[in-house]
């Protein structure tokens, strides 16, 4: 039997969307329950998260010998992670008239990311689980473009602004739910399909050593008798 080992070349985009979720988590709590909090430290706890994601990516890529697989861009990726974290803690205060726009695009790569986990759990056949997924994906989106495109507005409104960051709150929980989804079933696929490969290869084995046994019968059927050949050989010999 044969096992067969599935390793995932794509951990750079699972850490970004678990990235994302965590902080949407923490931010929205921070900035909804800490009515004093500066809205500078979102820059400042972005970047923490960018530095040691970066640098988990960095480290793995040669930690798991992952130069190994050239499809595998993980150090790419926490090297820009490094860098972009870097920038934001240096520059964290000229960010700031931003910051909101900056939170708005994320949400909208978080959708994205959500989008991609309902379509996987659709291909995966997960019943109708992925439209779970796709209603969380399209509400995450809906806030990314509120966000985006009422920015002035949010912000000059206190009680809104804080329904907001509830929102954003709630938007890392759903990213985090719909990864442990898809990560649950993605890993149950992986042991049915390892089952049915197993299976194949018994019946192919099986199959392979049906005629082998049947030509084995059929030369021992083809085979004189010894005993037979003798006696008709002793007659002979007498005269």
């Amino acid at each position: 039997m044969k096992k067969t080992e599935e390793n995932n070349r794509n951990f750079s985009a699972m850490m970004i969307v678990v990235m994302l979720s965590i902080l949407f988590v923490v931010m929205g709590a921070l900035m909804t329950f800490l009515s004093g909090m500066e809205s500078v430290y979102f820059c400042y706890v972005m970047a923490g998260f960018f530095l040691l994601g970066g640098a988990w990516l960095s480290i793995r890529y040669f930690v798991k010998e992952e130069y190994l697989h050239i499809t595998n861009y993980d150090f790419s990726f926490g090297i820009l992670m490094l860098i972009g974290g870097v920038l934001l803690c240096v520059r964290a205060k000229n960010l700031l008239p931003g910051y909101f726009v900056l939170l708005g695009i994320l949400l909208l790569v978080e959708a994205v990311f959500l989008l991609q986990f309902a379509i996987m759990t659709k291909t995966l056949q997960g019943g109708e689980v992925w439209l779970v997924i796709l209603l969380f994906s399209l509400l995450v989106a809906g806030l990314s473009l509120f966000v985006l495109l009422k920015t002035d507005y949010i912000l000059s409104n206190t009680s809104l602004l804080k329904k907001c960051y509830i929102g954003v709150m709630i938007a890392g929980i759903l990213g985090l739910v719909s990864f442990l989804i898809v990560g649950f079933m993605s890993r149950s696929y992986g042991k049915k399909m390892a089952v049915i490969s197993e299976e194949k290869d018994d019946r192919k084995e099986k199959t392979e050593e049906l005629p082998l046994k049947v030509n084995a019968d059929e030369a021992v059927e083809e085979k004189p008798d010894a005993s037979l050949t003798q006696s008709e050989k002793s007659p002979t010999s007498k005269r």
